[in-house]
C-alpha cells in the first residue's frame, strides 16, 4: 500500500508484489481510492491500472539502486 496525504485527503494505491528472481520483483496495482475529508468525508474508488517490475542493481547498508520496466533508474537512500 502506498499512501499520499495532503489537505486532509488521502490517495491510496494497493498492490501485490511477487519475487521473480534474486534481484527482480514484479508488481500489479490491484486497487486505488481517494479519501476526501473536506468539506465532508467520502471515498472515491478507482480501477486498478498498471503492472511492472523493478530490478535491484546495487544494494548496500545505506543505498539501493534499481532499474524498472519504464526504463527509469531509482536511487533510494536510507534516512539516518
Amino acid at each position: 500500500e502506498v499512501v499520499f496525504k495532503g489537505n486532509g485527503s488521502v490517495f491510496v494505491v494497493d498492490s501485490a508484489m511477487n519475487i521473480a528472481s534474486e534481484s527482480k520483483c514484479a508488481f500489479d496495482f490491484i486497487g486505488a481510492r481517494y479519501e476526501f475529508d473536506n468539506p465532508f468525508k467520502w471515498v472515491l474508488r478507482l480501477p486498478p491500472v498498471g503492472r511492472g517490475w523493478f530490478e535491484n542493481v546495487y544494494v548496500d547498508e545505506t543505498m539501493r539502486c534499481a532499474r524498472d520496466s519504464r526504463g527509469d533508474t531509482l536511487v533510494v537512500v536510507r534516512d539516518e
